[in-house]
């Protein structure tokens, strides 16, 4: 039963990815469906697959699986004739996040790839807290690699951050939302990231020197008070002096 649960997260998250990358709508035609699944059934059980001539046994195969799916749990539904999805975004959001982290090869490239998508943000940040809940180190090591694209990890994969960063600041705040949602971060990690912020909010220094950056900042520091940082962020805004921007400019 482990194993087939595994395939039908495996099958609808390569589904819930294609929707949530291609689909605003959520919705996709009963043509799209079977030629997205067919190839990864097809993968699954060592059957030819060719999109162009689909073999009629795993179109046949993937029909079943999708009307067992509809009768037995709802979650993928017939929305419009020949029109299908999911039956709420939250489930969309779920399995696209599970696709996310399908493979440990290749997490941090799939999710560097939809960073700074707003549609991606949820789905991001549900996949690194299903990864944190079983191994907070690698957890840990995808916000430095695919939120931060810092380390030797960053590197190898050709991950580089984001363009304009040290402007837009972009995956620093993005990393700050993961504190704020408590994806397990190293301490020490947590720390440089909230004292660069304390100090850009206060002081109005780099990017903070722009009214749509504080603001983002702001509700960063809203989102981390009941947080499980909310003592070292405490302690970070005690210990800092309002000093002005031109004395941190020159340390």
């Amino acid at each position: 039963m482990l194993a087939e649960d595994r395939n039908v997260t495996r099958l609808l998250g390569d589904l819930a990815d294609w929707i949530h990358t291609n689909r605003p709508t959520g919705t996709a035609h009963r043509d799209e469906v079977l030629k997205i699944l067919g190839g990864q059934w097809a993968k699954m059980n060592h059957l030819p697959w060719d999109p162009d001539d689909p073999c009629v046994k795993v179109l046949e195969e993937v029909d079943k699986f999708l009307q067992t799916v509809r009768v037995h749990t709802g979650i993928f539904v017939e929305r419009a004739p020949q029109r299908y999805g999911f039956l709420h975004l939250t489930f969309q959001e779920y399995y696209a996040a599970r696709h996310l982290i399908n493979s440990r090869r290749t997490q941090a490239s799939q999710i560097r790839q939809h960073l700074h998508d707003p549609r991606w943000r949820e789905p991001i940040l549900l996949a690194l807290g299903f990864v944190g809940l079983d191994y907070p180190d690698d957890a840990d090591e995808l916000v430095r690699t695919a939120i931060l694209a810092h380390g030797d990890l960053a590197a190898e994969e050709n991950l580089t951050p984001a363009p304009y960063e040290d402007l837009l600041g972009r995956d620093f705040t993005f990393a700050l939302r993961c504190l704020a949602d408590e994806v397990p971060v190293a301490p020490p990690l947590a720390r440089k990231l909230l004292e660069r912020a304390v100090v850009e909010l206060l002081n109005h220094f780099g990017p903070a020197q722009y009214v749509s950056y504080r603001s983002t900042l702001t509700g960063a520091f809203v989102k981390l008070v009941d947080t499980i940082h909310q003592i070292t962020l405490s302690e970070i805004l005690c210990a800092q002096p309002l000093t002005g921007s031109s004395e941190h400019a020159r340390r």
